[in-house]
């Protein structure tokens, strides 16, 4: 019995030896992988020496200049221009800011305002107000103040107006009328009238209560 025992153990044994040998090597240590190269970033292309970033521009904006030029050229002819307003609202609109005497009034061609303007001068007891006046729409250019001490005399333009002063003064001087005023001088309530003929310019006066015309030397 001890003989078969061991007959039979012998192949069993091989077997078992044979079992673990397939074992170990179906769990063994896998194959060592390849390295895997690592990846490399792309240089970056220099920025040229004159590029840059753009600035953020601010938002801008833009007034038109109060100077800004207003009706006819400044060589316009006042005895056929047609795009002022009338002395009498170019007064009226002065006397709304400052009620008092109105005792100036011109209408001229103003290099500072690059416009032609209406000149009012007002008195109002001791202030006397002067106003610069756009004359195609009445707006309030300039405004000055000063004390005055004397009283001054209201033109009326009632008397004559500037159109009849224009017309009596070409009758005198042909040319372009360039600039009116009427004011008092002395007692007489006038029109001092600018005629422009070539390169020369002349003052025309004429008599409100007369309508008589004459040189200004």
């Amino acid at each position: 019995m001890k003989n078969v025992a061991t007959t039979i153990g012998a192949p069993l044994a091989g077997l078992a030896l044979l079992l673990t040998g397939c074992s170990g090597a179906d769990s063994g240590t896998p194959s060592p992988q390849p390295p895997i190269a690592p990846t490399q970033a792309q240089p970056t292309a220099p920025a040229s020496p004159g590029a840059s970033a753009e600035p953020t521009q601010p938002a801008q904006t833009s007034e038109a200049p109060n100077n800004m030029a207003s009706g006819p050229a400044e060589d316009a002819d006042l005895a056929t221009a047609t795009e002022f307003i009338s002395a009498e609202k170019a007064v009226e609109a002065a006397t709304a800011e400052a009620p008092g005497t109105v005792h100036n009034l011109e209408l001229e061609y103003s290099a500072f305002h690059k416009a032609w303007v209406y000149k009012v001068e007002i008195q109002d007891g001791g202030t006397d107000h002067e106003f610069d006046l756009d004359a195609t729409s009445g707006a309030v250019l300039k405004k000055d103040t000063d004390s005055e001490d004397g009283t001054e005399k209201a033109i009326d333009l009632t008397v004559m107006n500037p159109a009849a002063a224009m017309k009596v003064a070409q009758t005198l001087k042909a040319g372009t009328v360039s600039e009116w005023k009427l004011d008092w001088d002395d007692d007489a309530l006038v029109y001092e009238v600018n005629i422009r003929e070539g390169g020369d310019t002349v003052e025309v006066r004429v008599d409100t209560a007369t309508a008589q015309a004459t040189l200004d030397d």
